[in-house]
């Protein structure tokens, strides 16, 4: 709930699903960031300088996800010109929340770059 909260107040939000006591579990915690990345977390904290490398790996926007990213926008914008407010792209439906993700995305990117 509180993950909820603070990305519906525009706020990052830190967390993963899992503990990262076992540090040297690169495996695990990488699946553990993947993971929180997915449900939309923007970082983590940890206990050991170990892991900060993992976090910045697996919570870094990488440079195709920039590019979908603005590719939604960019093909969003120019269908919400033409009057349309949903699209198809690539087999998926692109409307209005899709492209918000998209932007907060590059925003991010953005400020972390």
């Amino acid at each position: 709930m509180v993950h909820l909260a603070t990305k519906g107040a525009g706020r990052f939000s830190f967390g993963l699903f899992g503990t990262v006591a076992n540090y040297s579990d690169h495996d695990g915690i990488r699946a553990l960031v993947a993971e929180a990345k997915l449900h939309g977390f923007d970082g983590a904290t940890c206990i050991h300088p170990g892991v900060v490398p993992l976090l910045n790996e697996g919570f870094y926007v990488s440079d195709q996800e920039l590019s979908e990213a603005q590719r939604v926008i960019d093909v969003f914008d120019e269908a919400e010109r033409q009057g349309s407010a949903s699209i198809s792209l690539d087999g998926k439906m692109i409307d209005i929340p899709v492209v918000e993700r998209a932007r907060k995305l590059v925003e991010k990117a953005q400020r972390w770059r």
